[in-house]
């Protein structure tokens, strides 16, 4: 998937693509001008134009921000409510995918298909955090205390 800074993308499809069922061709949103106009490059003569200007557009898609890091779950885990009331699924957080704008999204192992999923959390998982250390400085507990 095309990434873009303003987090767009522009979908053009010419007449030929229309005709053959193509979805059309992405191409990210640099920016938005002071009118408000999408602008994307042109690569044929070096400038930004409006993405509506070119008679092969077809409309302006949302997509994900680009992704910037990816952390350890460091003992994180999701609970997974099953479809038809089955127990919850136990899942530990493989590790978190941080995107450009500041969200971070956590991936969990499906271990019946052997890929990492997103842990969608709008459909009732959640999630847990590690448990805290036994000792409130487990790298440098200092001296003894007398």
């Amino acid at each position: 998937m095309l990434t873009s800074p303003s987090g767009w993308v522009a979908v053009f499809q010419n007449e030929q693509e229309k005709d053959a069922n193509q979805p059309g061709r992405k191409q990210p949103v640099v920016r938005w001008d002071d009118s408000g106009d999408a602008l994307v490059v042109n690569e044929h003569i070096g400038v930004l134009e409006p993405a509506r200007h070119r008679s092969d557009f077809l409309k302006l898609l949302e997509v994900d921000s680009p992704v910037v890091a990816a952390l350890p779950g460091m003992g994180w885990r999701a609970v997974i409510p099953r479809d038809g009331g089955g127990p919850d699924v136990v899942a530990d957080v493989l590790g978190w995918v941080v995107r450009a704008d500041g969200f971070a999204t956590p991936l969990v192992v499906d271990v019946e298909l052997m890929s990492a999923d997103r842990v969608d959390t709008t459909h009732g998982a959640r999630l847990v955090p590690p448990a805290p250390p036994e000792h409130p400085h487990p790298v440098n507990p200092g001296p003894p205390v007398p």
